[in-house]
């Protein structure tokens, strides 16, 4: 198992981990901000988005997420890629990604 992580838009000391439970934790994100966690069972494929519970995971106030990864593989490697806070301006709301809204 090995994790990358994509810093463009993150803190400068982030730390990942998958603890004893199979939850992948990674801290020292930027708070309100949104990221994707990708996976792929070897390093010569793509990175895979297609877990939805992997999609639009909104950092806590503490800077930090937690995913409940399964392993499907022997080998599995994660990364955390991470978007910015988009500034909401007057008069508009921040919904974050993932979020089942509809106007009725």
């Amino acid at each position: 198992m090995a994790l990358c992580i994509s810093a463009s838009v993150m803190a400068t000391d982030i730390m990942v981990s998958i603890e004893s439970n199979g939850v992948l934790r990674a801290e020292g994100m930027e708070p309100g901000s949104t990221c994707d966690v990708e996976w792929t069972p070897d390093l010569q494929s793509s990175f895979n988005t297609n877990n939805p519970s992997f999609r639009g995971l909104t950092v806590d106030s503490n800077g930090t997420i937690r995913v409940p990864v399964l392993m499907d593989s022997p080998c599995m490697f994660f990364r955390v890629k991470g978007m910015s806070v988009v500034e909401a301006t007057e008069g508009m709301v921040q919904i974050p990604a993932g979020t089942r809204w509809c106007e009725r």
